[in-house]
């Protein structure tokens, strides 16, 4: 079976609002995590030279892969209608995790 070959945008101009929108979602959690985890007594060092980047790292890493599988998912079906799931961090999962988690390390 022969693939019909479409060319699907990377980018259109809506996608700017939704970079601004996940940006500041991701930046507002990278902050409560920073400024949680140096009130716990967590180094800074740690903070910022190992949670931070490795945080940032998976989310830049989520959000090539969502939009790579949205690029084949598209060249699949031959449509272009097809929009990447936006991926950060869950905000009531962080908590669990700074709260639930990472305090009982400090106690």
């Amino acid at each position: 079976m022969h693939e019909k070959i479409i060319h699907y945008p990377l980018f259109k101009k809506q996608d700017i609002d939704a970079f601004f929108a996940l940006f500041q979602n991701n930046l507002a959690n990278f902050v409560i995590i920073a400024v949680t985890l140096l009130g716990m007594g967590f180094p800074a060092s740690i903070v910022f030279g190992q949670v931070i980047p490795g945080a940032a790292v998976a989310v830049l890493a989520g959000n090539l892969y969502y939009a790579h599988s949205a690029k084949r998912l598209a060249q699949k079906e031959g449509r272009i209608d097809v929009t990447a799931l936006s991926y950060g961090i869950s905000t009531p999962v962080m908590f669990v995790f700074l709260f639930g988690v990472t305090l009982q390390l400090t106690l």
